[in-house]
This record gives structure tokens, sequence and C-alpha cells, in this order.
């Protein structure tokens, strides 16, 4: 059974009543299935591929070997060897009774069997018809003892017989799969066959220490093969070219130990691990005496019984530790190496670098979080132990997650987030672990209610890890269910969040704070150097100031004070300017210079241009401040009052003047798809449905064309929408937008929220237009609905939003998303200060006008200041 199956059904059934049984009956299913499995162990001595366990009749094969051939094949002689010493092993197989192969395993049934090999391909799907199936013995450990139901076998006992030392098998590079027959199928057994040219170990005569030199023979003249049989001799000669160059590079001889089956290899690509071949690029060796072979990047396995001696030199054997009572000799582990890979308790070693050992589930990634229900389960198989007391575990706190109830075993008091969580294996998913907390290192991250944050550069709001450089832990109320505000869920609740949108950084605080007050501080600056000036000036003039420029020196600090507000708001270009305009005035009037007089009536009506802006449609002549995305002066713009109700609505509220002004374009052609968003302002094309009706007409010359659509529209939360059909009759060949002067309304339509609209005209259409070039526009008007504030002044300041996660519709008013110098009470208190500004501004530009003439009528005497000591 897979581990991440059993803690996926931990995880299914945790918090069900039918938890307890599925935990009482798992180890059942868990024995019955790998006790029923049939699967082998050893053969000769050498382990099975593991990857074998579990194959069918249907998928008979491994989809990818975890060890190399090497680890799992068999080695047998050439059948070319026969002549060799019949004392030594090689000729065993020869014998009568033949050399008897014992396959070790579990669950191996009760009746014999037959095995057989595959062909070249390694493969039991693909059987080699040419060579005998040998007859398997089945018996649990000994010739008497028979297998019974009770007690299936555990040994398959079979003898190889020539076909199965054929010589052609000593030619193929690569070994043959040990296929056994079960239901009816041929299934690998985790093993493979290599027949080899044996070079042996314990050859006494003469003759056979010359026949067991490596390279083997290549060619019939070989001297290995002086005075062999001459047929015998022959049948080297039929080697190719290519076969006997591989051959005559095997010059060093593996021997196997113990006197076994040795081969040739060559030193220049393998190396020996008892009689298998190694390839240097991606093997080692892990046992000499097993002749066990691993990949370079896997570890070597080892057993609590051999602990001391399998692994190889500089590694240690990692046993599994974590369930005592589970601990037998046989019990495997992995052989590590401690300056590269640490142990888990687990039995499997891990690097460090990308993997940790948790105390709940085992290995995983570094990268997730180990689980945990208190401190202790953070300490201890993290890898490094001696940052243990750095590690402690985050929970959720508050509100206390309803789960907590059921992490604590009822009636016994023990948590269930423990090491018995993944019992037997002791691994498991992260995410399938019945455990409510996280664990994290309080050296660089902090608990936030259960997320864990970086300490350096996060806050922690609720459960959310908030960036300090571009967010803030704000309080606000949240809807139980947006957009639903019937629901009365957390009604006038407090939570705390991080918003990025009310975050007051150091930018947007000089919008806010900096500018403004230095934009006023330079008021009071000039206006004081402005007054004492005109006082100075008055104090020592040979005549004193007349009541036209006493007038106009009060009233130019007048319009300078009733100024400042705009400095509040993206208004400070008005600002600016009267308060120059202001101070030149009252420099003006002190002087009595008649060039200044001049310069400051030409100064002031340029004000009086700028703030009313008179030539509003003029594209040469207007002051707008600012422009359209397609480079046209934006009429919104045009003047202080227009810039100031452009703080009041939303950009998209403007009046229709081409496609290249509005947000969107949609052509409505199938009007059962077409979804209108009031928060837009749409300029959209709509093909008319109807008839022409020309009763009373002549054709051609007249005729009306009947319109009726329904459009589905999404509102704002109980807001209004409108929708208005107009007719085009002339087009602007330049652009091919229609002219705002030839748009004829036709009819309109009314609803809020969420719905459809159904807009029905029959209108007559213009002589001269050919039927079918008539089109009809639908346009979002928002007429008599109430307008949010724009966004353009938000984003002037970057600041001054309301965060809609903040907002709770049954409490805030979705349409008022603004506050500070962007609210309705801020943009009306301008509107009133601008009153003032036009009532002083003008008034001083007339009495400027009259000083001026004044100034040319009577006797020019300037001011002079003396400078005394």
């Amino acid at each position: 059974i897979n581990a991440e199956y059993m803690g996926h059904l931990l995880s299914v059934y945790f918090f069900s009543m039918e938890r307890w049984l599925v935990l009482v009956l798992l180890p059942v299913v868990f024995c019955q299935t790998i006790y029923n499995t049939p699967y082998f162990i050893s053969l000769q001595g050498k382990k099975a591929d593991p990857c074998h366990i579990g194959l069918t009749a249907d998928n008979p094969d491994c989809t990818a070997n975890e060890l190399p051939w090497a680890a799992v094949t068999v080695w047998t002689p050439s059948n070319a060897a026969r002549l060799l010493n019949a004392n030594a092993p090689v000729g065993q197989f020869f014998e009568g009774t033949g050399y008897k192969f014992s396959l070790l395993g579990r669950n191996l049934g009760t009746a014999d069997t037959q095995v057989r090999l595959s062909t070249q391909a390694g493969r039991c799907s693909a059987i080699d018809n040419t060579i005998n199936a040998l007859t398997a013995t089945v018996d649990t450990g000994s010739d008497n003892n028979k297998p019974n139901a009770d007690n299936p076998g555990t040994r398959l006992t079979f003898s190889p017989d020539i076909t199965w030392l054929s010589s052609n098998l000593e030619i193929e590079e690569t070994p043959r799969a040990i296929c056994v027959l079960r239901n009816n199928a041929w299934i690998y057994t985790g093993f493979k066959y290599k027949v080899v040219w044996p070079c042996e170990s314990n050859f006494g005569a003469a003759p056979a220490a010359n026949a067991r030199a490596c390279p083997p023979p290549s060619t019939g003249s070989d001297t290995k093969l002086t005075g062999r049989d001459a047929d015998f001799s022959s049948s080297f000669d039929q080697f190719s070219d290519d076969i006997r160059r591989v051959r005559s590079q095997r010059t060093i001889c593996c021997p196997s130990a113990g006197g076994g089956i040795g081969q040739c290899i060559n030193p220049n690509t393998q190396t020996c691990c008892g009689a298998a071949p190694v390839e240097k690029k991606n093997q080692r060796c892990c046992q000499q005496g097993t002749e066990l072979v691993q990949w370079n990047d896997a570890a070597c396995p080892c057993t609590r019984s051999t602990s001391t001696t399998a692994c190889p030199a500089g590694e240690t054997c990692c046993l599994p530790s974590k369930y005592a009572s589970l601990n037998h000799d046989d019990q495997m582990g992995e052989c590590y190496n401690p300056s590269t890979h640490q142990c888990c308790d687990t039995g499997s070693r891990f690097d460090p670098g990308s993997s940790q050992c948790c105390v709940i589930n085992g290995l995983q990634s570094l990268n997730i979080p180990c689980p945990c229900a208190s401190d202790s389960h953070c300490r201890g198989n993290i890898g490094d132990t001696n940052d243990d007391g750095d590690f402690k575990c985050c929970r959720q706190t508050n509100p206390v997650p309803w789960e907590a109830a059921f992490e604590t075993t009822k009636g016994a008091g023990t948590s269930i987030c423990d090491i018995n969580a993944n019992y037997p294996s002791g691994t498991g998913p992260y995410h399938a672990q019945p455990c409510l907390g996280k664990c994290y290192n309080s050296k660089y991250q902090l608990c936030c209610n259960g997320v864990s944050c970086i300490s350096s550069y996060e806050r922690c709001c609720n459960t959310t890890c908030c960036d300090k450089y571009q967010g803030t832990c704000q309080k606000g109320r949240r809807p139980g269910a947006p957009g639903q505000w019937n629901n009365p869920l957390d009604y006038d609740v407090e939570f705390e969040v991080c918003s990025v949108i009310e975050q007051m950084n150091t930018v947007k605080a000089f919008w806010v704070f900096v500018w403004p007050a230095e934009l006023m501080g330079g008021t009071f600056v000039a206006l004081a150097i402005a007054l004492g000036f005109a006082s100075h000036a008055n104090k020592y003039a040979t005549a004193k100031y007349k009541n036209i420029e006493r007038l106009i020196i009060a009233i130019a600090t007048l319009a300078s004070l009733f100024a400042i507000p705009l400095f509040f708001a993206p208004l400070y270009k008005y600002g600016t300017l009267i308060v120059l305009t202001s101070v030149v005035a009252i420099v003006t009037a002190a002087s009595r210079v008649r060039w200044l007089n001049v310069f400051c009536v030409l100064l002031h009506g340029l004000l009086v241009l700028y703030i009313l802006d008179p030539f509003h449609a003029n594209i040469l002549f207007n002051f707008s401040s600012m422009r359209t995305p397609n480079g046209n002066t934006d009429p919104d713009s045009m003047g202080i009052l227009h810039v100031t109700r452009k703080m009041w609505r939303k950009l998209s509220d403007q009046p229709i003047a081409g496609s290249a002004e509005s947000s969107t374009t949609v052509i409505l052609q199938d009007a059962s798809s077409t979804a209108i968003n009031a928060n837009q302002r749409y300029f959209a094309e709509v093909s008319y449905l109807g008839q022409t009706q020309t009763t009373g007409f002549a054709t051609g010359e007249r005729g009306y064309v009947a319109f009726n659509q329904k459009l589905n529209f999404q509102g704002l939360p109980r807001g209004p929408i409108s929708l208005t059909i107009f007719t085009i009759t002339n087009l602007d060949p330049a652009t091919a937008q229609p002219h705002r002067s030839s748009w004829t309304r036709l009819a309109s339509a009314s609803g809020s929220g969420t719905g459809q609209l159904e807009l029905k005209t029959v209108w007559e259409m213009p002589t001269g237009i050919v039927l079918g070039t008539v089109k009809a526009y639908v346009a979002n008007a928002f007429d008599g609905a109430p307008s949010p504030p724009t966004d353009w002044c938000t984003s002037y300041f970057g600041f001054f939003k309301f965060d809609s996660v903040t907002r709770d519709e049954r409490i805030y008013n979705p349409l008022v998303p603004t506050f500070g110098y962007c609210s309705r009470g801020w943009v009306m208190a301008l509107f009133l200060f601008e009153g003032g500004i036009f009532i002083f501004v003008l008034t001083q530009f007339v009495l400027t006008l009259v000083g001026l003439v004044v100034r040319f009528k009577e006797p020019w005497s300037p001011v002079h200041l003396e400078a005394r000591y």
C-alpha cells in the first residue's frame, strides 16, 4: 500500500466519527496487502530490484529500474567453456545434476512453476522461445518442506540447461530478464541473467590457467585455445570485427568472491564489484561480497544486522528509529556520508540542502514547513540540532479554529498530531497531516496567527504578512458574504487587514503633507515680505496710500489666503499663480511704478483667463492643463471649476465625444450575450433589429426602422443605470467617428443593480440614407445617478481612497470610496473657496486697471526707500 494513499485515508476520515474504525482496520488492510502479494527477495545472494513488487499480467515489467542491472544480474559461464577443468566451479554447470539456482521470496504459491528468459530487449512481455523453459520447484526453504495454503512457498529452485549457456548469449552486451510464470503470464522477478566468458579464481591445472586469462578469445587461433578441438576453436572465427575489438578490450578479470564465476571487463570504462562490472561514469560498488552495485546518486542499502559492515568506507548505516517496536535484524536502512547527507528517523538519508526530516511526517522539501502541534515537533530531526531552539510551532489562536476541538483524541487526552500519525511507515504527505500548526524559524520569521512572516520587512496583520514598505495594518469591517448585504454574518465585526491602498509611505507623505505645507509656507513668507515692503513704503513715502491702493493690498491679501486650500488638492497650479499675482499686486500698489502697473494688469488678465478659461471650446486659445490619451485637450481641465468638478465625479461619466474618450468599445450584435457594466462608459455600435415600414411613403425617399433590443447589465449595488439609444447620420471622415451634433436621442431605459433593460423605438430614416447604414449607439449615461468621486484625485496623492477590503457595504456607502483631500466635503469646500477667489481676483483685476488709469492721470511720484544708518 502506498504511504501517500494511507495519508490520504487519514486526512479524509480524520474529522469524521468513522475515523476510529479506519484506524483499527487500516493495519489489517496494510498487513493483508503486504503479506498476500508475491515478491522475490534474493537470488544467489543478490537482492531483487524493488520495482518488481506489484507487477501483474497486464503490467509484467518495470517501467523504470531502481537498481543498475549489474546489481541484480547472476552470471553463468559460456557453453564454449565446457572443456575447461571439470573440477572448477564452471564445470559444475555441466555435471549430470546441473547447477541449482535458489530464488527466495514471499507468497510464491503452492505449486511448481516455470522460469524463462526474455528476449535481448530484457522485458518479460517478450519471451525468447528458443531458450527452454525450466521447471522451478516450490518449497518453504528446504527440499522436504512442501508449501500449502497456510504456508505458501518461499523458494524456487531451478537448474539452467544447455540452452541457457549458449555462446550466443555471451556476445550480447546487456542481460536478459528472468521471468516466472504466474496466472498464465510471464512476470519479471526483479533479476536478470547474463552469460559470460569465465575467468575463474581457483583453477589448478596449467592448461586451465591459460584459459582463465583475459581478454576472452576472439579468434580460433587464440593461444588460449591451443590443443582444443578444431570445431571448438573454429567457432570463435565467426565473430565480427566489432565484436572482436570489444572483446579484446576486456583485459581485467573480476573474480567472484568464494570461487564463483568471474568475468573480463574493460578497465577504461569499468571497474570491479566482486564479479560484477561497474560503469565508472554513473555507478559505484556498495558491497564487494554481494556484488551490490548502485547508481552514483543513490544510497547503498544496509540492514540492522549488517549496519557495521554493509556500507562503503566513509559511510554509516541510517536505520529506522521512529518506532522501536518495529525494529528487527533484517530491517532495511540506507548508507550515508555524514559530510554530505544526514539520517532521518524513518531510515532514509537526505540532503540537508534541499530536504528536511520532520518529526511528524518524515522527509519533505525544505521549501515546505513541517507540520506540528507544539514546539517539540519542530525540534530534533530538522537536520541541524544546533539550532533546534530557534524552531517553534506557529498556530492560529484568534479565533481558535473549530478543528482544534478534534485535534485531541476524545477521552485520551493525547494529540492526534504526533509521530504515530503516519504509522507504520513514518512518512506521509504534508497536506494530509492532522496538524493545525507549521514550524517556523524565529531567527528571521515571526508567527502571524498561523502564518509565518519575514520579521525584517513584514508585519503581522491578523493572518496576513503585510510588507512594511508597501502596506499597512488597517482596521476595518468586511462583509460576511460579499455582494449579499442581507447576510448578517460578521456584521460590525472589526478585522485587521493589510492595505496597500491606505498605506502611507514617504512619497505619499510628500504630496499629502510636505508639498502643501511648503506651498503654504511660501505663501506666508511671500505675503510677509510684500506686506512688510508695503508697510515700510507707506511709512517713509511723501504721500500716503490712497484708498484704491489700500483696497488692492487688502483684496490681494484675501485672495492669497483663499488660495491656500488649493494647495491641498490637485489645484496647486492655480493657487500658486493666484498667490504670485497677488504679491505682485501688493508690490505694485506700494511702489507706484507705472511700468509695474502695466505688468500687474497684464498678469491679472492672464490669471483671469487661466482660472475662468472663457475660450473653453477653442482648441487653440483654451487654457487646458491636461491632455486626453489621444493627445486632445482635456475639457475637464479648462478652468479651475472644471478641474474641481473632475474631482467630484468619475472620469467614466463624461459626455460622449467619440470612442477615443471611452473606456471600452463593444459591438453589440448578440443581444443575449451582451453585458453592460455600470462602472464603464460604452460607445457601442448596435445592429438594428426589426423591419422597415414604408406604408404611405415612396420607397427610397423615407422609411421607418423599428428597434427592439434587450441588454443585460451589471450595476453597482442598488445603483441606478441608464441606457440611451442614439442615431448617427454623419461621421467624421478623418476619424470615422460620429459628430456629437449628429446624435439624435431616440429612447432610454433605466434600471438598478443587475438585470436586463429592453429598449424599444421606431425612428424615421432621413431622406437619402440607404437602408441598412443607419446605426444605433447605446451609451451608459448615468443620467441622474449619483457618481462616486474620481480616481484622478486619489491617483494624484496616491492616497485618500478607502480600501474595499475594509469596507462593509452594510455599514459604508460603496458610492463614497474616498476621504480626506478627495472627499466630497473637501471638494465642496474648494468650490466655496473658489467662489471667493473669483470675487477677489475679478475685483482685483478691475482695481489694478483703474489704478493704472489713475497712475497715468496724476503726477508720477514713485516711492523712494532710504537706507539709514
